[in-house]
């Protein structure tokens, strides 16, 4: 799997904010990083850079603004980058302010079938929510679909459950260029059934702090001020969480 993700090129993307981008992007690096596959990160979110500010990923931060609007050519730096890497993943978490934007810099240019036509397989992450926002997450994943399938883009389907549990139907779900579904399960298990706070909290708490999984080895402590103790019962949660994400990650198609 290592060869076949080692040049492998990742966006997170979806249309709609707070479903879960940064989270889907933290889960696919600690996974490549879990397999020894150099990584390289960029955050474009110009208002939120969530994925920046975890430290051990050592995420490049793309500005993207000029005065209050996107300026597309100010992306030519970060995808002439990754046109040029070469046995190295990279992974792009895609703002929601600059979407956009990104989709119509990427359609002009063609980038996907360039990555493609170079020999890199392209995936698209796009998680999709629950509840009130479930019709604009799947009409977003919908949209990615349409526009990415066709240029050769894979596309790995992230089914958050802060919202409830992600029952999938839409015709988007059986498109050919759908590689996975990844059902994030913190909140709710496999059944459905909501499990106690104790797991949502370690996992924000987790996140909150800006930490992979990995980065708990060895640490007594979120903080230097020890304020924020890591129980060993919290360790057994998030490995749960982590272990369960790992094997349905297994499980996708990757090309």
């Amino acid at each position: 799997m290592a060869l076949e993700l080692g040049s492998s090129v990742h966006f997170a993307m979806q249309g709609k904010g707070g479903c879960g981008k940064t989270t889907v992007s933290v889960f696919q690096a600690q996974y490549l990083r879990d397999r020894k596959i150099p990584l390289r990160c960029y955050d474009t979110d110009p208002s939120n850079a969530s994925l920046y500010e975890f430290g051990s990923l050592q995420a490049e931060y793309v500005r993207s603004l000029r005065g209050y609007r996107v300026g597309e050519s100010l992306f030519d730096p970060m995808m002439s980058a990754i046109l040029e890497t070469q046995d190295t993943a990279t992974l792009v978490d895609v703002g929601t302010s600059n979407y956009l934007p990104m989709m119509s810099y990427i359609r002009d240019v063609d980038f996907f079938r360039q990555l493609v036509s170079a020999g890199r397989a392209v995936y698209i992450h796009v998680p999709v929510v629950a509840g009130a926002d479930y019709a604009v997450t799947m009409r977003g994943l919908t949209a990615i679909v349409e526009f990415a399938g066709k240029k050769g883009a894979r596309i790995v389907v992230w089914e958050n459950d802060i919202s409830g549990v992600v029952k999938s139907g839409a015709s988007a779900m059986s498109s050919d260029s759908i590689c996975g579904v990844v059902p994030l399960r913190i909140k709710y298990d496999d059944d459905g059934a909501e499990r106690g706070d104790t797991f949502l909290e370690d996992f924000r708490r987790l996140v909150e702090h800006r930490f992979l999984f990995s980065d708990l080895l060895g640490r007594t402590h979120y903080d230097e001020n020890k304020e924020h103790p890591i129980y060993q019962a919290q360790r057994i949660r998030l490995n749960h969480i982590w272990d369960d994400v790992r094997g349905k990650l297994d499980q996708v198609a990757w090309a």
